[in-house]
């Protein structure tokens, strides 16, 4: 039990930094990472939510004059309609094939981060909102990492780094509030969950500070690219183990 408190508080950590950093991330790291440690898929997906929850209301909570509401709100449309979707069908069960689904998934993801990422581009439409909206939602029901289509849409259609950081964390902070509350009313969150969130919360917040001071400072390309290749060997074991 120890030893699994010591690695969730290094995770927490970690995601905390890389969600400050990019505006992004936290659910991927999380998600790479707690499912090695943590039998249970619905549990890791439940803390991986939670943990990521307090990353974006300590940013938001700084950054909140810069939220575009306006901007936001066709991506909240969409991923309350994937949420509700995914959740009237699927109770969280099926631990190792969704693990196996989750390693698939993190190296698709990692390989287009590598290779297309710089080639897609977005245009801040209410169809692109809508569409990002549905992705993210559906991505974020089933793996805890929405982040990616969103921070693509909200790259494009916000005017500044402030707007984009404030607007992506109050809409990913909403989509982790609607998500759990989906969650919880499927009975997918237990009162085990709890002491975990409180241990990662003071790493989180530790996490989102050293984040934050380092914006700007790192080469984000490198650190990114050493996150990609840890989500793919993280996904490839998954798939091998499971």
């Amino acid at each position: 039990m120890l030893n699994t408190m010591i690695l969730y508080a290094i995770t927490c950590f970690t995601g905390a930094m890389i969600q400050s950093l990019c505006g992004f991330g936290s659910g991927m790291v999380l998600m790479s990472a707690l499912p090695h440690f943590i039998h249970s898929y619905s549990f890791s997906l439940v803390l991986s939510t939670l943990a990521s929850l307090v990353t974006c209301v300590s940013i938001v909570a700084k950054e909140y004059r810069h939220i575009n509401v306006r901007m936001i709100i066709p991506v909240i449309i969409g991923n309350v309609v994937a949420i509700t979707s995914v959740m009237l069908f699927w109770s969280g069960d099926a631990d190792s094939a969704m693990k196996k689904i989750l390693g698939g998934f993190l190296i698709l993801l990692s390989l287009y981060f590598v290779f297309l990422n710089r080639n897609i581009r977005i245009k801040p439409t209410l169809k692109a909102g809508l569409l990002t909206g549905l992705i993210g939602g559906t991505a974020n029901a089933f793996f805890s990492m929405g982040g990616p289509p969103i921070a693509l849409y909200m790259m494009a259609a916000s005017k500044n780094t402030k707007e984009y950081i404030a607007s992506s964390q109050a809409y990913f902070c909403f989509s982790a509030i609607y998500v759990t509350i989906s969650r919880y009313m499927r009975g997918m969150v237990t009162n085990d969950v709890w002491p975990f969130i409180l241990a990662g919360v003071p790493l989180v917040a530790i996490g989102t500070w050293v984040g934050l001071k380092l914006f700007g400072l790192l080469n984000e390309e490198k650190l990114r690219f050493t996150i990609y290749i840890f989500m793919a060997a993280s996904g490839a074991v998954m798939i091998l183990t499971n």
